[in-house]
């Protein structure tokens, strides 16, 4: 066997041993290693799975964002609520107090107005003539008259505290308690209209005050018509 480039002769040999060339003849070639399986048959998902994946999760995130906040929201407004409703609660129960202390005066008034009514009854020819006798004296200072002023200011006083007790417990029965006749629990719509009703009914009771006030005033009416009866 010779070497393929400069012709020296030369056994079984990879290179020649006058020149150094490769004698390719001779050369096994030797297999490419092939890639590890492990690095070509990674499992990777594609593209458009890994961004579906990205946004469900991101989706679900929110949704459970979403849910978390609204039961705080939700915990919020039920606390809220108990606590507006509480705090009506007591509101309504000075509310009825107060009208239950206007129905207590609305009977004091009566029992004063039925005694005068009873006394005029008593001495009706001797008031007759009294106011008679004030009229054709042109006096406008008259007893009689002024009693009767105070009589029918204590029908509308007694009227109106009575009134206003009936009208509490129709509202409270249709639109606050349950079956069992306690205050349910309220939405805030409700919650806004009891307490409209609570300053409409308070300025009833205000002006009953000031008519109250009016009416201790003219009391003296009748206690002067007495003393005009006695002379």
């Amino acid at each position: 066997m010779y070497c393929s480039k400069c012709g020296t002769k030369i056994d079984d040999a990879n290179f020649c041993g006058k020149c150094g060339a490769p004698q390719k003849e001779n050369i096994e070639q030797e297999p490419t290693p092939k890639a590890e399986s492990t690095i070509i048959n990674v499992t990777q998902p594609a593209p458009k799975k890994r961004k579906l994946g990205l946004l469900v999760a991101l989706i679900l995130i929110a949704f459970v964002g979403f849910v978390g906040f609204a039961v705080y929201r939700s915990t919020i407004s039920v606390e809220r609520m108990r606590e507006e409703n509480a705090t009506l609660q007591t509101d309504w129960n000075h509310f009825v107090n107060a009208n239950n202390v206007g129905l207590s005066t609305a009977k004091e008034i009566e029992a004063i107005k039925e005694k005068i009514e009873a006394f005029i009854n008593q001495n009706v020819v001797e008031i007759a003539k009294l106011e008679l006798r004030y009229r054709t004296a042109g006096n406008n200072n008259n007893p009689v008259s002024a009693t009767k002023d105070f009589l029918a200011l204590s029908e509308n006083i007694i009227t109106e505290f009575q009134a206003i007790y009936t009208d509490a417990n129709a509202f409270a029965r249709t639109k606050l308690n349950d079956a069992d006749g306690r205050i349910r629990i309220l939405n805030r719509a409700e919650i806004e209209e009891a307490y409209k009703y609570i300053a409409d009914t308070g300025q009833r009771l205000t002006n009953l005050n000031n008519s109250i006030t009016n009416w201790e005033q003219m009391i003296a009416a009748y206690n002067q018509l007495q003393q005009e009866l006695r002379q």
